[in-house]
């Protein structure tokens, strides 16, 4: 990731994945970048990041385009507040502990 010599392969990848598929009906979404950040690189994602939203909209997708939110720290607040820019729509994951239900409350 770091490399950016590196980064042809992927933009290869991400370019002719989504070009190929780009209107076929049964993809609903394209999820271009898993948990950026993670793994301690921080900020040090967003290149990649900005980098990988540029290539598959050169692609052209029928479909909308997104990257997950899935930490939501002080730390990777720039990554965040840049993947919910970028995306058409807004997707997330948490790993926060599902609240438990009162009762009474609804579903």
């Amino acid at each position: 990731m770091e490399s950016s010599a590196r980064w042809a392969v992927l933009e290869g990848y991400t370019k002719g994945v989504v070009g190929f598929f780009r209107d076929d009906q049964r993809v609903l979404a394209w999820d271009l970048y898993n948990e950026p950040g993670n793994s301690g690189y921080g900020s040090r994602s967003l290149p990649l990041l900005e980098s990988v939203f540029e290539w598959a909209r050169t692609a052209a997708p029928r479909q909308p385009l997104t990257v997950g939110i899935w930490d939501e720290s002080k730390e990777l607040a720039e990554l965040n507040n840049l993947q919910a820019e970028r995306s058409d729509i807004i997707s997330f994951h948490s790993y926060r502990p599902r609240p438990t239900r009162r009762s009474g409350s609804p579903r």
